[in-house]
């Protein structure tokens, strides 16, 4: 016998056999998609009935919502082109969130209707990541629902205020290894004439961040006169990316500052910096072409060359840990002289409005800190 449908304003039910079985038909939202759904009744039109009554108060608030793909493409992308287009947003930043997207959080939500995601399943997702893939596809996922918020109401947001993540477990543990001042001075003296030196010096006898140290020109590198004592300043205004690409975008506002060269090294950075400015050179990281060397060849430079010299390898960034730790531990340096150096900002309404040193002030404070006179500089 043909199949009979019967109209009703939710659904459908289609009668197989006659007053013995039936098919009913609706629509619901999945984590799959927006998806037509059906179930075999076998017994009257009247029970039949019922079952799909009973689906239409379950998915009655169900409405054709945008995917995440879709909240993504509508919503932050646009967002994240523009912000990266007039410069609140830096290019590393912007790589992070779209290879995020692309690699990780696409694949697994972006046919999800916003409205079906559930903190649940994303819980026993990001436990199936390593922790910075875990770390960096959480926030690309939160800021779609941050935006959809924006937009629709979202009765189940797995990112509400109290929905706390579980994070993996770290697979491996950056080492925290540090030099002190005797095999700070000792590395140096191995490293003279290469083009590893400058780059060391301001890493780790100045306090340079990583992309700093290798974006500095010869004539960010000035000698200060106080009360006849020359003291050897450096001006940090830029920074050089993975690829060597150089950028005046700087991590925060403070990273843009002078900071000093501890005299164990000063004098030898004026000499390099003489020599580069008598060849011609214009950075103090010249990969040998005249430009600055990337972030990424220098740091596997570095580990080869630790390991061939017989020098005790610990990650680049940990020579700025170093110069904290030296200056810190071992010069007695003051906490907030030490601060402003690193490019920190101090705390409290005097670091944010009142605290404002000049260079000559600041030079003055360091000489002072490291008890160097005129006498026996």
């Amino acid at each position: 016998m043909a199949q009979r449908a019967r109209r009703r304003s939710w659904g459908s039910v289609t009668e197989v056999t006659r007053g013995k079985r039936y098919i009913i038909r609706w629509m619901e939202n999945t984590p799959k998609g927006r998806m037509r759904r059906s179930k075999t009744i076998w017994g009257t039109y009247r029970e039949a009935c019922l079952e799909l009554d009973k689906k239409h108060v379950e998915h009655a608030e169900d409405k054709p919502t945008p995917t995440v793909r879709r909240a993504y493409e509508m919503w932050v992308l646009p967002l994240l082109n523009k912000r990266l287009e007039t410069g609140t947003l830096a290019p590393n930043s912007y790589k992070t969130i779209v290879t995020s997207w692309d690699k990780f959080v696409n694949p697994r939500w972006g046919d999800s209707p916003i409205d079906t995601v559930r903190a649940v399943d994303v819980q026993e997702w990001i436990l199936t990541l390593n922790r910075g893939n875990a770390e960096c596809s959480l926030r690309c996922l939160s800021r779609v629902f941050e935006r959809a918020a924006t937009f629709m109401p979202l009765p189940m947001n797995p990112f509400g205020a109290n929905i706390k993540y579980e994070m993996p477990l770290a697979s491996r543990t950056r080492s925290k290894q540090v030099y002190t001042l005797a095999q700070a001075e000792q590395v140096l003296e191995k490293l003279h004439g290469t083009i590893m030196e400058a780059p060391f010096i301001l890493a780790c006898f100045a306090g340079c961040r990583p992309a700093e140290s290798l974006a500095v020109r010869v004539n960010d590198i000035q000698v200060i006169d106080v009360d006849g004592i020359d003291v050897c300043a450096v001006s940090i205004e830029r920074q050089v990316c993975a690829n060597g690409e150089v950028t005046e975008r700087m991590k925060t506002k403070q990273s843009r500052r002078t900071t000093f060269v501890l005299p164990q090294a000063a004098n030898r950075l004026i000499q390099i910096r003489d020599e580069y400015v008598s060849q011609g050179r214009e950075w103090l990281s010249d990969r040998g072409d005249g430009l600055p060397t990337g972030r990424d060849a220098h740091k596997r430079r570095w580990k080869k060359w630790c390991n061939s010299n017989g020098v005790e390898y610990i990650p680049w960034a940990n020579l700025r840990n170093s110069w904290r730790t030296i200056c810190e531990m071992e010069l007695r340096m003051p906490w907030d002289l030490c601060e402003l150096m690193m490019g920190h900002a101090l705390p409290g309404m005097s670091g944010a409005h009142y605290i404002r040193p000049s260079i000559e002030q600041t030079a003055r404070t360091f000489i002072e800190s490291l008890g160097i006179n005129k006498d026996i500089s």
